[in-house]
């Protein structure tokens, strides 16, 4: 058995869902290895990590839309990724597409992972690691390779998420809108619940974004409490500077004067309206059908 890494940092949660704005903030803690944007051209390099060492200066950190300092430089510059490639690399095309639930990592899988994840935290010079992963939370199969990891769920208004998917270019293009995007997740009476709705795209996101949640809190039992934590985007929102400090406190990281600088480059501001002058008032009810228990649970108000 290889050695283990140290409390690695997964963020998880449906995509849209304020998972990037909240992750690359978090992940300029100078404490922190990460996968870069780099890394999409070169999967298999971990010496591409070499380049991240350029984040050591402030000015060479790359950004992403939220930044309001985002230049051609910037876009170009190394930053925290989602990083699909390098998954796939080390853990096989299933990783992409496929709930996994109850599904743990082979030995090889194990072993290849942690030896790639250690090679990019000593070209970093990081001793944690951290990582973005939306769409179904895959903590079982995590957990098998990482038995120490800690798991941070963001969670946004299911509504707010259909509409924000139904913009990205990507979910039409590549079938979202007739076909799961994931294998092995929804249940029959969730198919039946689309069906029942016309097969409506929204609908199929909706309850995308309703089984998401439920199974990656379902696979949240099987690890210690202190290792899963669930942040709402609207609180964090609301305050991105006490909800920080308190999600590095819970990850055992201290507080840190880079993590609030870059902050600084970031517009916060919660989106949610959007849908509601986006999204028809029958198209609402619909989903406020679908979702409703769940969000309402989750403390949203359904009207």
């Amino acid at each position: 058995m290889p050695e283990l890494l140290n409390r690695p940092i997964f963020f998880i949660g449906a995509p849209r869902s304020g998972t990037t704005i909240i992750f690359e903030s978090f992940s300029s803690h100078e404490n922190l290895s990460w996968f870069s944007n780099r890394f999409h051209k070169h999967p298999t390099a971990p010496i591409v990590s070499l380049f991240s060492r350029l984040t050591f200066l402030h000015i060479f950190w790359g950004a992403k839309a939220q930044s309001r300092r985002k230049s051609f430089l910037k876009k170009h510059l190394p930053y925290a990724s989602e990083c699909y490639p390098v998954w796939q690399h080390l853990c096989g095309k299933k990783f992409l597409f496929d709930f996994l639930l109850e599904k743990t990592a082979n030995e090889i899988e194990t072993k290849k992972t942690i030896h790639f994840i250690k090679k990019v935290m000593l070209f970093q010079g990081k001793d944690r690691f951290t990582a973005k992963i939306t769409g179904p939370s895959r903590i079982t199969f995590l957990n098998s390779i990482f038995p120490d990891a800690i798991f941070v769920h963001i969670i946004r208004d299911g509504r707010a998420v259909v509409n924000s998917i139904m913009k990205v270019r990507f979910w039409k293009r590549d079938g979202g809108y007739k076909n799961p995007w994931w294998t092995n997740g929804l249940t029959d009476e969730d198919m039946e619940v689309y069906e029942n709705h016309d097969k409506s795209p929204l609908a199929l996101a909706a309850v995308q974004w309703r089984r998401i949640i439920y199974a990656a809190r379902n696979e949240a039992l099987g690890i210690s409490e202190d290792r899963y934590l669930e942040i709402k985007y609207e609180d964090f929102m609301n305050d991105p500077y006490d909800s920080m400090s308190k999600l590095l406190d819970r990850c055992v990281l201290n507080p840190s004067s880079r993590v609030y600088n870059y902050m600084r480059s970031i517009q916060f501001k919660n989106m949610n309206f959007k849908y509601t002058q986006s999204i028809r008032n029958d198209h609402i009810a619909m989903l406020n059908d679908i979702m409703g228990d769940l969000l309402i649970e989750l403390g949203y108000s359904v009207v």
